[in-house]
Parts: structure tokens; C-alpha cells; sequence
């Protein structure tokens, strides 16, 4: 089987702790490439703005300059085509010039696709006009940010809808997508299926180890509590420090958040205005290693953010034996399963968020966290990157089976 994948969200340099990029996408298409019989192309769009091309600006990202030529590379052994994508002058629309590129250039390295993997944004147009003119089947991969940023299923319709009802198969990259898109559009609901991400299985801790930190923070009443995002609005880190506030005379604890963004100087302003300015550590952006260390010495992970398509860190926080909070409605909802697996709250309402540490600090009792950190250790075998991976190319090939 021969696909071709297409996204803008495609890594352009092999850096794990490079943050311009999510590497979950690639490791998804790495796995589909070293399976026998299965060859992937991809195809990553670059969006160019016309001032960029008069003036001759480029504008980089990671190691890549933009320019109006294409490049073409190699990613764990996975080619890889940059290609230039232009706005209209004048107008919000992006001129499109791929297909007879695609196919001049695939007959020449003897590629001839099966399937048409499209992700996020405007790669869907691409793959929904590439598909149609060599009537390929299509995979659209739905994202929330942006592609289900308005909630409202009249302005998404107009955006994709003839993309939607072209596809052989909608990849839906949360349990909050999928839910969504069969609300709407219940006529899709068959042909849509859930398409998780997943990590490295060697981050997988064992269970015992993730009891005995808990146990540690029992005896000694050091709470040790971490996040890990950007800095900006829809995370919501003002609402975890306004909850921290309200227990900073009742246990002891400290807040590591790792990450940077617009919104730091104001978070610290709030930190110390609250009060917890000297058990707040902001560490700013830190390779991929020194993270997943931080994780492994923490005790809870805290982000309940919005607007999050599904979020590899809540599952590398569980990973790593941490107790994880994370948004209720959003992209980790089903996953983390409330007082089970984990806890779920309301993105950004604190009373709420304050209520669920009482509960975790105060009111479980050890046993009861024993078997939330057993249940998550349970979830997150489930979601090995291998096992994401495969379930994704079990279905893609059954697509290119009914032809």
C-alpha cells in the first residue's frame, strides 16, 4: 500500500525537543513506513504570504528558510516534500498549484498512492483536491485547533463540509472530536473513527514505582505538582495558581511549570500577588529528557486547558507515574476517566479545580490513590505509539480494500 500523507503539521527537523513541531504525526507515518508492503510520502505545506516573495523575506522555522521553492528530504528514512503554498493577494483564500507538481514528481520516483491521508487546516483542502482529480479515496484527519475552533457546525460546514462528504473515512484525533462530529453530522458516523496518538512504550513506568512516590509525599507532606505547556491563554495556568492559592496555608507543596510564552510576566506578577511567588518555579522551555526526568519525580500533573485536540503530555505525565488532571469536554475526556484513571475539570473554573486537589490532598484516602495510579499505569499500555500507530493502518487498509 502507497500513501500519500499530507500535513502542515509535519516536523521539519529531527529535534525531540524542538517545540516549533509535534513529532506525533511522524511517528504515526514512521511506524506505517517500516511495515512490509507499505511505502509513505508526505507532502508538507508551507503557507507563503506574497510580501514575503516582493521583498524577498524569509522567515524561518527551525532549520528550514521559506522559500517559493520546493524541498525535498529525509526524516527516519521517510521522504519528505516542503512545498510552497501562496495566498491570493487581496482575498483569505491559498492558491493551491500541487497537482500537476505531485504528479510529475511521483511518476518520476515510480510513487503511485492508494490512499490520500490528509491532517489539519487547510492540508484538507490539498488532500480533497489532490484525491478527487486521481479519484483516490481520502482520509480527512480533523484536529481541534484550528479545525474545530468555532463551535458551530454551520461555519465548519462551509469550511469543510464537501471535504467531509468526499472522504472515505473521517480520523478523528480525540474522543471530544469524534463525539462532535457525529453530533453534527450523523450521517458521517460510520465512515469516522477515533485515531489516537501515543508515546515511546519505554516511558512506561511500573506502577510500584509511581506508589512509592505517592506514599513518600504521604509521609513527608511535600506535595510536588507540575505542568508542562505553553504560556498562553487557553492553557489556563492563572486558573492552577489561583487553586494553588487557596491551599498554600494547608500542605506544603511546590508548582513546576515548564514551558514559555506571552503570558509568563504576567503569570509571575500573579504568582507573587497570590502569594506563592517562592513555591512557583517557572523553568522556562527545557529539552525533551530533562521534562520526562521532572515527570518522574513529580506526584501531579495539572493542566486543564481548552480547545486541546488530545495532549501527549497528559499521557506521558501518566507515564511517568503522576496522578493527572486535565480538562472535562476536551481532547482528553474519555481517555482519563474521572476518579479512576485520573481527574477531570472544568477548563479554567477554579472553585472547581480547587475542589479536585481537596479531594486528591485531603479527602482519598491512600489506597484509593493506589488504585487511580494502577488503573492509569492499565490506560496508558493502551496508548503506545506502536498500538496507535497500527489500529490507524488497519483502517487505512481496509479503505483501500473496498476500493
Amino acid at each position: 500500500m502507497n500513501i500519500l500523507f499530507i500535513s502542515s503539521l509535519y516536523p521539519l527537523v529531527n529535534d525531540p525537543d524542538n517545540i516549533d513541531f509535534t513529532r506525533a504525526l511522524h511517528q504515526t507515518v514512521k511506524y506505517w513506513h517500516q511495515q512490509q508492503g507499505v511505502q509513505v510520502q508526505v507532502v508538507r505545506p508551507v503557507y507563503l504570504y506574497p510580501r514575503e516573495l516582493i521583498f524577498g523575506e524569509k522567515r524561518k522555522i527551525g532549520s528550514y528558510k521559506k522559500s517559493p521553492r520546493k524541498k525535498i528530504f529525509s526524516l527516519d528514512n521517510v521522504s519528505i516534500i516542503v512545498y510552497p503554498v501562496f495566498k491570493i493577494p487581496k482575498i483569505a483564500y491559498f492558491y493551491y498549484p500541487l497537482y500537476r507538481f505531485l504528479d510529475r514528481y511521483l511518476k518520476s520516483i515510480g510513487f503511485e498512492p492508494d490512499i490520500v491521508v490528509a491532517h489539519y487546516d487547510k492540508s484538507l483542502h490539498i488532500g480533497h483536491q489532490y484525491s478527487r482529480r486521481r479519484n483516490l479515496p481520502l482520509v480527512s484527519g480533523l484536529h481541534i485547533t484550528p479545525d474545530l475552533m468555532v463551535d458551530d457546525p454551520k461555519t465548519f460546514t462551509l469550511r469543510c463540509g464537501k471535504i467531509l462528504a468526499a472522504a472515505a473515512a473521517i480520523a478523528c484525533r480525540s474522543n471530544y472530536i469524534y463525539n462532535k462530529i457525529a453530533a453534527w453530522f450523523p450521517q458521517y458516523r460510520e465512515k469516522s473513527f477515533i485515531a489516537y496518538s501515543g508515546i515511546d512504550e519505554n516511558l512506561v513506568d511500573k506502577p510500584g514505582n509511581a506508589i512509592q512516590r505517592m506514599k513518600a509525599w504521604k509521609n513527608n507532606g511535600t506535595l510536588s505538582i507540575i505542568t508542562v505547556s505553553s504560556l498562553i491563554e487557553r492553557k489556563k495556568i492563572d486558573a492552577n495558581l489561583k487553586a494553588l492559592a487557596k491551599l498554600k496555608d494547608r500542605i506544603d507543596w511546590t508548582y513546576t511549570i515548564i514551558g514559555d510564552g506571552e503570558l509568563r510576566p504576567a503569570l509571575e506578577t500573579l504568582a507573587a500577588g497570590l502569594g506563592i511567588r517562592d513555591r512557583v518555579h517557572f523553568k522556562g522551555v527545557m529539552p525533551r529528557h530533562q521534562v520526562i526526568q521532572l515527570l518522574e519525580q513529580s506526584h501531579i500533573f495539572l493542566l486543564v486547558s481548552y480547545l486541546e485536540t488530545f495532549g501527549l503530555v497528559y499521557l506521558e505525565a501518566m507515564a511517568c507515574g503522576n496522578i493527572v488532571i486535565g480538562s472535562r469536554g476536551e481532547g482528553i475526556d474519555g481517555v482519563i476517566q474521572h476518579e479512576k484513571n485520573g481527574f477531570l475539570s472544568p477548563a479554567g473554573e477554579v472553585e472547581s479545580l480547587t475542589a479536585v486537589l481537596e479531594k486528591i490532598i485531603f479527602q482519598l484516602p491512600g489506597n484509593r490513590l493506589e488504585n487511580i495510579l494502577v488503573n492509569a499505569h492499565h490506560t496508558i499500555k493502551q496508548y503506545t505509539d506502536k498500538n496507535a500507530a497500527q489500529n490507524y493502518l488497519d483502517r487505512l487498509n481496509q479503505i483501500v480494500r473496498r476500493g
